[in-house]
């Protein structure tokens, strides 16, 4: 049996330009059906939003793994993505923060928690 609870995502943009749109998905079981997914403008360099939007977890045995993906333009109008398969999960230990930001200089998504193991994925230019 899983329980259902709700995160709070959290966006530091390390990207070393400007962000003029971002698209940030999260997906249980990677299913459309079990999606949030938002859009946001206008991300100085640095700059960090706190609470920007939520979505639904699981724990529990059995529990989906949760999906990230996202997908922004810089300032310069360069488009960059992540592969549509990235997981990377909540557990019961954590607070249902999740910290998600860009590394420009790695060209890396980095997805962290409170207390579990932090992820990566490579981000690439479309």
């Amino acid at each position: 049996m899983t329980t259902v609870h709700t995160g709070y995502i959290n966006f530091k943009n390390n990207w070393g330009e400007n962000i003029s749109w971002i698209t940030i998905r999260h997906r249980r079981r990677n299913n459309p059906n079990y999606q949030e997914q938002e859009n946001f403008r206008n991300i100085i360099a640095g700059e960090k939003r706190e609470n920007i939007m939520t979505f639904k977890y699981e724990t529990g045995k059995g529990s989906p793994f949760d999906y990230w993906w996202i997908k922004f333009i810089t300032e310069s109008g360069r488009l960059y993505t992540i592969k549509n398969d990235f997981y990377c999960s909540v557990t019961r230990n954590d607070d249902g923060n999740v910290y998600l930001s860009v590394d420009g200089n790695k060209k890396k998504m980095y997805v962290a928690f409170s207390r579990s193991s932090s992820c990566s994925v490579s981000i690439r230019q479309e």
